[in-house]
């Protein structure tokens, strides 16, 4: 099918996809300043670009490009991918000017989800670490808490975090990530919020109904995930809508990947035409990753708890 490209300029603004690519480049640029220098130089100068151009023109992407809206619709505005880029451009730079910038973009609301639109909550986990003030750390501990046992997140009867239907297992995971940082950051309850953390992430890998959701691992996982390649017939034979409607598995394993999730109720169908569930992307398996490795980082420091009995089984 067609697959136009788009772009933003300063006709077309677009901060939140600019700073939010500034915000990769910058955190890039600290991933290789040791390993490959004159890389990380590259990478810091064109984040401290874009940036430029996020704070100079501004504006939704998603006002600029309306078939952008359609389905990723930019909500939450660009103030949180500004301080986003800003802050992590000061810990790529150690500009201070940067950090005073990312204080101007903050806030202290609390946030709904941490997600591909909504990444406030992330931002104040970096001021929290640079600063250590309280004013950062307390929406933190609410974001926190919100999702854990108590809060105001719909448990699953197994013990899921469930914010909403579409990517149930992306809502929770990316809480999972951020319960993980409060933890190494000394904010509320440095045991219960790893504990918590996860319990999420062993929902996800096999504590519950229906199996691991992560495909490819464990024994039972989805075999039908919505993906267009994976689900298309070895080469030379043609990819067809036939092949998307069949009830075999995918063809191919696509090893890795998170799907969308369960309902509320912890139900699950592999069913590869209920894109909702079993929808797979790459901000689904972000904040599952990146929780994935802070739990490795706190059991190399023999600094876990341990796991919670199994309230599911499949």
């Amino acid at each position: 099918m067609s697959r136009p490209s788009y772009y933003v300029d300063k006709n077309r603004p677009g901060s939140d996809v600019a700073g939010e690519t500034a915000a990769a480049m910058a955190a890039g640029s600290i991933v290789f300043v040791d390993k490959d220098p004159d890389y990380s130089k590259k990478l810091l100068t064109a984040a401290e670009s874009l940036y430029d151009f996020a704070t100079t023109y501004k504006g939704k992407y998603s006002d600029s490009i309306s078939d952008a809206a359609i389905f990723y619709n930019s909500y939450s505005g660009y103030q949180d991918e500004l301080c986003l880029s800003s802050i992590l451009l000061y810990l790529a730079s150690g500009k201070d000017k940067y950090l005073k910038e990312a204080e101007g973009y903050s806030t202290t609301s609390i946030s709904w989800a941490l997600s591909w639109d909504e990444k406030t909550v992330l931002c104040q986990s970096l001021l929290a670490l640079v600063t250590n003030e309280e004013k950062y750390k307390a929406p933190i501990r609410s974001f926190v808490e919100q999702f854990m046992p108590g809060g105001n997140v719909q448990q699953t009867p197994c013990g899921l975090a469930w914010r909403a239907q579409w990517g149930s297992l992306r809502y929770s995971a990316n809480a999972a990530f951020i319960a993980l940082i409060a933890a190494d950051l000394g904010i509320g309850n440095p045991h219960k919020y790893k504990s918590w953390a996860m319990s999420q992430i062993h929902y996800a890998l096999g504590e519950n109904k229906f199996g691991s959701y992560l495909i490819g691992f464990g024994n039972k996982y989805p075999e039908r995930p919505h993906h267009r390649s994976s689900s298309c017939p070895p080469q030379p034979s043609a990819c067809t809508w036939d092949d998307f409607e069949k009830n075999e598995p995918n063809p191919f394993v696509l090893y890795g990947a998170l799907v969308g999730g369960p309902k509320s109720d912890d139900s699950f169908t592999d069913d590869r035409k209920d894109y909702i569930t079993n929808e797979v992307t790459t901000d689904y398996n972000a904040g599952f990753q990146s929780a994935v490795a802070g739990l490795i980082k706190f059991a190399m420091d023999d600094d876990l708890p341990d796991p919670s009995v199994q309230k599911c089984y499949p």
